[in-house]
């Protein structure tokens, strides 16, 4: 068998889960009848626009013919990309008691299964969150959305597809997408890069049409400005 997975699948908030199949043959150019075994991953609510509210989902698709899927993959389809289900390996709990609890930093959905797979273990963990409570963070929120200051104390979250939707809502260059997997980050804690380890993957096509991106922009500033360089400003 091979995985398919689908990214930013846009539905309206009142359409049934069973027609995602419809959707997603669509998606890859297949007919209805041959999506038969597939699954959300993710699954995720855009509520920016009160009158358009939507589901975002991340369907896993599995295709008996390894021969189809490569022909799906060769047309480099948007936001579709090869799956291979990792396996989760549950590490033998330690012998020796923890003197302290466990911390967990940060209540976003990674802290709070971090927090969950602890207690089901028998720790005690402890989450710390900072910021406001969500009843005072979104006045924060919205009057950031309406032009004001930014309060580096509350987030703002994104989901699939919001970072471009806010760029053209402030009228900035949205620069790319680039799809958020583990191999981006291990690769980075290990020193290398994906787009030199596996540089004909769609995330490293990604990092690489962003860097086309931004280079282009960087000759325009510089034709515009008849400068030789570009003043940095060093934050540190």
């Amino acid at each position: 068998m091979s995985f398919l997975r689908i990214s930013n699948i846009r539905v309206d908030v009142t359409e049934p889960e069973d027609r995602l199949p419809r959707r997603v043959a669509k998606r890859l150019g297949l007919h209805g009848t041959d999506v038969t075994r597939w699954r959300i991953l993710r699954k995720s609510l855009d509520a920016r626009s009160r009158r358009e509210l939507k589901f975002v989902y991340t369907v896993l698709v599995e295709l008996p013919d390894a021969d189809l899927v490569k022909r799906l993959l060769a047309n480099k389809p948007t936001e579709v990309e090869a799956f291979v289900p990792s396996q989760f390996d549950d590490p033998e709990p330690g012998r020796e008691p923890c003197e302290a609890r466990p911390v967990v930093i940060g209540s976003g959905p990674a802290g709070l299964l971090a927090g969950y797979y602890l207690a089901m273990k028998g720790y005690r963990p402890l989450i710390i969150e900072r910021g406001q409570a969500v009843k005072q963070r979104a006045p924060a929120v919205r009057a950031f959305e309406a032009g004001g200051g930014h309060d580096p104390e509350n987030n703002y979250l994104f989901g699939e597809g919001g970072g471009e939707t806010f760029a053209t809502e402030r009228g900035v260059p949205f620069l790319g997408r680039v799809p958020l997997v583990a191999d981006v980050r291990v690769g980075g804690d290990q020193g290398h890069p994906i787009v030199a380890e596996k540089p004909d993957s769609e995330v490293a096509q990604a990092f690489r049409a962003v860097a086309e991106v931004v280079a282009a922009r960087v000759s325009v500033t510089l034709l515009a400005s008849q400068q030789s360089t570009i003043p940095l400003n060093v934050i540190k």
